[in-house]
Order: structure tokens, then sequence, then C-alpha cells
């Protein structure tokens, strides 16, 4: 074998220079990745003061209720400005501290911040974002700002000020009117428009004269709360409702209904046997038609096409093999000249193109699995390959789209939660992946505008099965939401018959028991106004603590699922509807224990770990820090103690009353939220009480209710911590206890609690002189929960875990540019219902007057803001504002 030796003379230049070659081309690759580390390293840097600041900025608004500003006073729903001094840094996180960290020149103008360390101005806009600029105010809409995420800078109007759009806004005499004289119509308010008379015409223009039209599609709002577009003009937000309607004539359970010629038919069904149930139109009485079904159908199988009626089987006689055909009014069945192989009984059918489709049931006696469809013009029925994953009895089934959707059912196994879907096209079954809340069978479903509808089923024992009364949503996309109303008037109920009709979804009948069917008709719809939910927990959580968060977020803490209190946290993003347990845990499980945020760390005072009396009440005062996602405990109560109150005011936090060992107490703390001192103050509440809802407003700390010794209370107290006050200035229609509690504006709402007859739906309104107002926007069921305003919108988050977005007052808000200094006068409104209108005028967009209700009043301005407020028991619809400017 050779051997081999080293090569002991030197590289030639051929080699040297691949080396050469290959080290640069190494260092070209590392200085094009090296390139810009540096300045992105700044950058990064000053986001991150940036965002100290926004921390900064919320924990004074936190203690003080306002936002930090330097040389005048806060302007509500304005920016605020304030020179900063960029050279410093540091600082102990306190408001005037946090400084930003400045850019050297190169890197601020990579930035676009500046051309050398020039002064920046910070801002905070009316959702309380900060942003910094180099422009002094006066600022517009156009003015470069920048954010942590745009460190290149955006226009203002991204962060809360919104520009009119071209052709939406003054046009200076264009086309965009009706050609109506101003003023000829009346307002929504019932107020003529300010224009009559001057013969002028929205859109003639005119020397000097410019139009601003607010519509749909013209301009952009910079508030909308609780407001949407439909049919071309702007009307409160929907939330659905549950109510009793007609009730039939006789009770009946398992019934099929149909939607025939404008009619809603229901054919047999327990209790109804052999017979036809018609209702001409949803302000008629049910009627009992003379035709009878061939046969005592106690589960009877139903589906439409075509604008007929087709009754599968639902006997287990042989005549339980047989389709009839029905197509409405007194006339009577006919059989087709198809047959199932077996009589059919429990099967799940659906209507889709021309065709009806049937699913599972007992087959002969047997379970099914199989899948039929009826082709009602050839009068054929067949068997398809396809097969469902396992045999399934009871299942509730409706079409959305191009797909047939099964729900439920009960199986070999008991019952299941799955949710299935049917490819009429393909003849493919898939499981969607999605899941019932609860495994059931016989549900009842009807889909409305894309959405399918489910109410009750049978679930638990299934010999003895046990009723829901929940209402759940599903869309395809997104999986079920369990909806708020609950079945909260009645007992719940399996085997109700259900139909779209008329744009609402009704309810027919139903069991709740396996002898007792039910002659109650339900209707579910949706009507403006009505409080909606928005996102559903995934657990029906009660006793909660909940708080809002910075960025559209909302905070659970803890609470219970059944006895035992949970020791989770939970953050709900309102943006996309995202519940997420966080990774770190609460020391002990607690339930009924109040929360209060300062800054982004969250307190947690005392509670429960479970009902009854094994579970112990706590004394801690637990930390839980957002931005290091760390939990501790902070301080210690004088004694353990759940069912408190607290909210935080200026710069403090305030504990109220509670229930301790010794029963409930009168005691009011004082908590620092920096040094985590305590203190129990001398004033006591009027006597001992537990389950009062807090809320903090301008004036001090509001009181809501409670229940004391002698039962529940029906006091509106209001706590002055400054000067050290406490009195009582309202009381409420009835008492409550565990009511939530929140300021909205400048007026205090309460939503729902536990009311002596029960619990109660109704959202009150208190104002600063004391009086209470029933607000004819209700809860969709009644409820106890937690209230949070969030982004200037008002959440319930419900025992259950249903979140609810509250409106009481609708309102949009637009701010419009005239160019120049001039007057203001409004035109036109359009509309129907009532809608007040209120105007504010500034010169620079930054200081605002005080609002009137007409224009025309105001000096002239350059800039206008308009706001409508939908007073919701008018049923107000707003199609237009058209403004004048000269």
């Amino acid at each position: 074998m050779p051997v081999m030796r080293r090569n002991s003379r030197g590289s030639s230049l051929v080699e040297v220079m691949a080396v050469v070659t290959i080290l640069a081309l190494l260092a070209s690759v590392v200085g094009v990745a090296v390139q810009g580390v540096f300045p992105r390293a700044r950058n990064q840097a000053w986001s991150v003061s940036m965002k100290g600041l926004q921390g900064a900025c919320d924990v004074f608004y936190a203690l003080w209720g306002s936002y930090p500003v330097e040389g005048e006073q806060p302007v509500p729903g304005g920016p605020l400005a304030s020179p900063l001094d960029l050279q410093a840094e540091g600082g102990d996180g306190r408001p005037f501290a946090a400084r930003l960290r400045s850019l050297p020149s190169s890197d601020a103008v990579e930035a676009g911040l500046a051309r050398d360390r020039a002064r920046l101005y910070y801002g905070v806009n009316y959702l309380g974002r900060v942003f910094a600029t180099t422009a002094p105010p006066p600022w517009l809409a156009e003015t470069p700002v920048f954010l942590p995420e745009h460190p290149g800078g955006i226009p203002l109007f991204r962060v809360g000020i919104a520009p009119v759009p071209e052709g939406g806004g003054p046009t200076g005499g264009g086309s965009g009117g009706s050609g109506d004289q101003p003023g000829k119509d009346e307002g929504t308010d019932g107020r003529p428009g300010s224009g009559e008379g001057t013969g002028e015409q929205p859109g003639s223009g005119g020397a000097g004269v410019s139009q601003v039209v607010l519509a749909p599609g013209q301009v952009a709002p910079v508030l909308s709360t609780g407001v949407e577009e439909r049919g071309g003009a702007l009307v409160p937000t929907r939330g659905p409702t549950l109510s009793p309607h007609e009730s039939l004539p006789v009770a009946v359970a398992g019934a099929g209904a149909a939607v025939l010629g404008g009619g809603l038919y229901l054919l047999g069904g327990q209790g109804n046997a052999d017979r036809i149930l018609y209702q001409p139109s949803p302000d008629e009485e049910w009627q009992l038609l003379p035709t009878r079904l061939p046969y005592d159908a106690g589960l009877a199988t139903v589906a439409s096409v075509g604008g007929k009626a087709y009754l599968l089987g639902g006997t287990t006689e042989a005549a339980g093999r047989g389709i009839w055909v029905y197509e409405g009014g007194a006339g009577s069945l006919r059989q087709l000249s198809c047959t199932f192989p077996a009589p059919l009984v429990g099967a799940a059918a659906c209507g889709h193109e021309e065709k009806v489709y049937v699913f599972g049931g007992f087959l002969g006696g047997v379970r099914s699995a199989a899948v039929f469809v009826l082709d009602p013009e050839t009068e054929t029925l067949e068997q398809l390959p396809a097969s469902l994953p396992m045999a399934l009895v009871g299942a509730a089934a409706t079409a959305v789209g191009d797909r047939i959707y099964l729900f439920g059912g009960e199986t070999v196994g008991g019952w299941s939660d799955r949710i299935l879907a049917f490819s009429p096209r393909t003849g493919a079954v898939e499981d969607t992946g999605h899941r019932l809340p609860v495994a059931s069978a016989r549900l009842a479903a009807a889909a409305l505008e894309g959405v399918v509808y489910l109410l009750g089923g049978a679930f638990g024992d299934v010999r003895n099965p046990t009723p829901l009364n929940t209402v759940w949503s599903y869309l395809p996309d997104r999986g079920v939401t369990r909806l708020s109303p609950a079945l909260s008037f009645g007992p719940g109920r399996w085997g109700a018959a259900a139909a779209s009709w008329g744009g609402d979804v009704y309810f027919c009948g139903g069991a709740s028991g396996p002898t007792v069917q039910m002659a109650q008709v339900v209707r579910f719809r949706w009507q403006e106004g009505r409080p909606r939910p928005v996102v559903t927990l995934d657990a029906q959580l009660y006793s909660l603590g909940a708080v809002a968060g910075r960025a559209g977020d909302i905070y659970v803490v803890g609470g219970t699922a059944a006895v035992v209190g949970t020791d989770q946290v939970r953050r709900v993003t309102l943006a996309d509807g995202k519940v997420q347990i966080l990774g770190f845990r609460l020391p002990r499980p607690v339930m009924n224990a109040p929360c209060v945020r300062v800054g982004n760390r969250i307190f947690v005072f005392g509670g429960r770990t479970m009902l009854g009396y094994v579970g112990e009440r706590l004394n801690q005062v637990t930390v839980i820090d957002l931005d290091t996602g760390t939990v501790a405990r902070a301080q210690s109560l004088p004694r353990g103690a759940e069912g408190m109150a607290a909210t935080s005011f200026r710069g403090r936090v305030y504990v109220f009353g509670g229930l301790a060992d010794g029963g409930p107490t009168d005691r009011i703390l004082e908590f620092d939220p920096v040094s985590y001192s305590l203190e129990e103050l001398s004033i006591r509440l009027p006597s001992g009480r537990q389950q009062v809802a807090a809320a903090s407003g301008p004036q001090g700390i509001w009181l809501v209710g409670g229940r004391a010794e002698s039962g529940l209370l029906d006091e509106i107290l209001l706590f002055d911590p400054v000067e050290g006050s406490l009195r009582q200035v309202a009381r409420l229609p009835v008492p409550l206890e565990r009511a939530a509690a929140v300021t909205w504006g400048d007026r205090l709402y309460v939503l729902g609690g536990m009311a002596p007859g029960g619990t109660s739906a109704r959202v009150l309104e208190v104002d600063g002189e004391g009086t209470v107002r029933a607000m004819p926007c209700v809860l969709p069921a009644p409820a106890c929960g937690v209230a949070v305003v969030l982004d200037g919108n008002m959440y319930l988050v419900e025992d259950g875990g249903v979140v609810l977005e509250v409106v009481p007052r609708p309102r949009m808000v637009w701010r419009v540019d005239g160019g120049q200094v001039g007057s203001w006068r409004l035109a036109e409104v359009r509309g129907s219902g009532k809608v007040e209108l209120n105007f504010r005028s500034s010169p620079d967009g930054l200081i605002w007057t005080e609002g009137v209700h007409d224009p025309a009043s105001l000096p002239p301005a350059r800039y206008l803001e308009v706001e409508a407020a939908f007073v919701l028991d008018s049923f107000p619809r707003l199609e237009r504002i058209c403004l004048l400017h000269r």
C-alpha cells in the first residue's frame, strides 16, 4: 500500500486566490447580513422606550383618570400634546420619568424621526394610544407620527383622527346633494334642518360654500359604538332575543316542520299523533287541520323542497317504509312509488337543490349509518355508497351553502358531540372537527342567513336524559358559539321542531321529559340595540373576575366551572374571538374575588377556593404582572373574605365589604399599587355587606346594591376618597346583588344582578343627578357578571362564559375639515326614528368647544365634530347628514 506524504511546499498562487475569493464572498454575505443591524437595534430600543411610555401613561390614567399633559388642561375626546426631552434616559417607571431614548442623527433619518436630536412631541389620541412626532400641534390628519410598530412614520389618522376622503368631504360645490331644498325634510330628531328658507340646495355649491355629506361609505367616523351599516343606512347593531310566541293548541314533541306557501306546518309528533298543525302567519293563531297523516308518527322525519313537504317513514310498522308528499293547506297526502328497504324511525333529513337527503335512524329496528337520496321528480330513492362514520339516531340536519350539516345524535356508545358535513355534490361525509359544547341528541336546528341556530337537546344519562335550555349558533368557518339568551323563561327541551320563517327562527313544542310534551313556541330573532355576544369562553365559568386589558383584551381571572375554583388566567382577544389560557397560574384556585388592573398589573383581592362549607376564604392580595408573566403575593388582608368590591381611584385601589367567617363586613380598605401598603380607613359602610358592585367615576366611587344580613339592598352610594365622605345618592328600582357596574361616558350603568324575584336582565342608567332610568335595551337573558370598558365599548362577562357587547346609547362621531375657518350649518338630515345630533367645533383640531345641538350657534372654525346618538326605543335609522361650510 503506498504511503501518503504531506506536501511541504507553500500554497500556489491559484490556491491563495481561491482562498481570498472564498473569504471575500463570505465577507460580502456577512456584510450584507450585518448591514443595518445597529440601526435596527437602536430603533428597537426606541420602540421599547415608546412602549414604556405607553405603559407609564396607562398607569397615570389608571391613577388620575386622565392622560399626562403639559401646559394645558386635558380635552376629553381630543389628542393631548407635551414636549418630551429626548436626552433623558432611565426612570422609575412613573409618568414623566419614562423618557424616549434618542437616536443618532443617521438612524433618526432612517427611522423618519428627525435629522438631528430635535425635540419630539408626544400625543395621546382618544383611544389612549401614545404617538410621537416632530411636528408641534396643531396636528392634521396627514401629520406623520411614529408608533413602536411603525418607526418609519404613518399618518395621524391611523391612530385616531380620520381624514375626509376624496369625494366625501368638503367639495366646494360638488354634486353629492339630492337636489331637495335644505330644511324641507324634518331631521330624525323631529326638528327641521337649519337651512330652511335660504334657497340653497345641498348639492348646488355657490360662492365660498362647501358641502360635507356624512353617510355610509362617505366619511369614516373616528368613533363607532354599537352602530352598523345595513341597507344603505346606519342603524344600531343587532343582538339575539328569545321570546315566547303564539302557543300550539296541543302539546307536541318530535314533530316535523315545513314552511309551505307562506305558512308554517307541523306534522305528527308525540301528542299530535297523525294530525297537522298550521299557522298562516306569525300574528295568527295555530289551526288543527282536518288532513291526517296515514299513521301515527311520534318521531316525524320531514324535509321540504320545491314547495312540498315529504314525510319519510316515522313508524316501526310496515307503513314506515313509505314516503309521502304534502303540498299544504287542506290537501291530502300522496304516497310516492319508492320505499325504504325497511321501516325508518328517528332519521335526520334535509332538502337541498330539489332533492331530499336522509341520514341514519333506526332502519328495521337497527341503528343505521346509511345515507339515502330521494329524487322527487322521478320518485326514486337511492342509498349512496358513502355512509356516516357511525350509526346515528336523532341527529339534527340543516343545509348551509353547498353542504348539509349533522349535529349530535345518539350512537351505540351514547350521545355524540360531533358535527358532520355531507356534500351532495361528491356524496362524501366528513367530520368538520368542530364539536358541540355538550354531547346531545334531538336538538332543534334551523339556518338563517348562513348561520345555524340550535336549541335544547337531550344529554346526560341516556336512559333518563336531561333537557338542555341552551341556544347555540354554528358557523362552518368558526364552529359553535354558545349564545345568550338561554331558555330562561321555560324548562329545557328536546325534540322541538325548528323552521326559519319570515326572517326569524321558530322553535315549536318539544319535551322536557320522557312523557312531558310542551305547547310553547319560542321565536329567536335579532333586534336592533340588543346586546350581542362577541366571544364565548372555553369553559362555563361562574363567580369570575375580569378586567380590561390594553390592546383589545379582556383578562378573566379564576372562577369556578363546578364547585372548585380555578387557578387559571385567560386572555380574551375581542378582535378575533380567541381565548387563551396563559402559561402562569394563581397561587391557589380562586372564585368570587374582585380584580383591578393598574398599568399592566392585575391585583386580585381575597376570594374563595371552592363552594360550600369546606371552601376556604382567602386573605391574600395577589399581583399578576402581565409584562413578565409572574404571579406573586403582594399583601395580606386583615382577614379572609370573599364577595368584596374593588376599584381604583386616583392612584389607589379601594376594597369594600365582603363576607368573612364572622359575617358581612363594613370595612373600607385602601391599597397602594406601588408600595403594596394596605390601610383600613376610619369611614365605614352603612352596614356589613357583600356582593356589592363598584365603579369609579369623576365624582368618586359608586357602590351599587349588595347583600346585608337583613337581605338584599337597593342603595346606590357615592364614596369620595378625597373628602372621605360616603352618602346615598339614589335607589335601585329593585334590590340587587352580584350586579355588574361600570361608568361609560359620564354615567353609571348597572347590568343584570340577582333580585328578590330572580336574576335580572335590565340595564339601568344613573346620571350625575342620581336619576335612575331603565334603558330600552335589555340583556338577552337574565345574568350576573363583571362589566368592563375597552376601547370605548362596554362589555359584560357573564357568569357562564359569554362576553356581551352592551351599548345603551349607540353613537357615531365624525370629524370633518372645512379647509379654512368658516361657519357651519346643518342643511339636511335623512332617516327615521330618533337620532340626537351634537356638534363641536375647533380652530386647530386640538381645542374643542362645548357641544351644542345646532352647529349654526358655534363660532366660525375649520374643524367640526358631529356626534349622532341613536335612541333605541324609536327604531332609529340614519341615512345621511348634510352640512354646509362657508
